[in-house]
């Protein structure tokens, strides 16, 4: 989402989904593998929405969510990955963990360079 509001991303995602469930198909098959991805999108939404809704009640396990996420395959076409390692960035700061800090922010690095050259291996930019 371009402005980070993730709520509204996920709106917005719920009501794709409505409009191509009830859109008639000329692929059933192709409208079911949509239908598919929006729904995996819309479940990382609502994962990442509720590791920070739940960071105030039980920051332990809200971080453990954020870093499960960021083992999801496909989080990046969904999620910008540096909103979620902005997160634990800010995790590790407020707790004043900063040698935490810097591998957290390395491995944002790596992924930023992994994505770009499989961009490139793929022929897009």
């Amino acid at each position: 989402d371009e402005y980070q509001n993730y709520d509204k991303a996920h709106g917005a995602l719920t009501e794709a989904y409505k409009c191509l469930a009830k859109a008639k198909a000329k692929s059933p098959l192709d409208q079911e593998t949509r239908l598919a991805q929006l729904q995996s999108r819309m479940a990382l939404v609502k994962r990442f929405i509720q590791a920070r809704r739940t960071y105030t009640e039980d920051p332990k396990e809200s971080i453990k969510q954020c870093e499960l996420l960021l083992e999801e395959p496909d989080l990046d076409s969904t999620i910008r990955i540096g909103d979620v390692y902005g997160f634990l960035v800010e995790h590790y700061v407020r707790k004043e963990e900063y040698q935490t800090v810097r591998p957290e922010c390395c491995s944002l690095a790596a992924s930023r360079h992994t994505r770009l050259l499989k961009r490139r291996l793929n022929g897009s930019n």
